[in-house]
């Protein structure tokens, strides 16, 4: 009860306070204070795993960005390609179409 009446007043002023032998208090605060060092290690090494994993996905984004200008690049070339094919091969059809014996095509 005692020490309900020696927070109470410290609690309406917004502070509190732990009554108890010293030692566990000093025990206390070495627990926090391993907890935190703890979280803080932990932290640090998530912070470097995700710096990590960013930089390879940076890495990998550039990549796929030079794959991708490379392959546009070469986009006007296939084009060309792909036209010169398909009239060679439409004009492979005219001449598949055509009559030997007259020089115009079937109809």
């Amino acid at each position: 009860m005692h020490s309900q009446a020696i927070s109470l007043p410290l609690a309406k002023a917004g502070m509190c306070a732990v009554i108890g032998s010293t030692a566990s208090v000093a025990m206390a605060s070495e627990s926090v204070s391993f907890r935190i060092s703890r979280n803080a290690e932990d932290l640090a090494e998530t912070i470097h795993a995700l710096s990590h994993r960013l930089v390879r996905l940076e890495q990998r984004l550039a990549a796929l960005e030079l794959q991708l200008d490379r392959s546009a690049e070469q986009d006007p070339q296939e084009i060309s390609s792909l036209d010169n094919v398909e009239r060679l091969l439409t004009d492979c059809r005219h001449l598949l179409e055509m009559d030997p014996g007259s020089s115009s095509p079937m109809a």
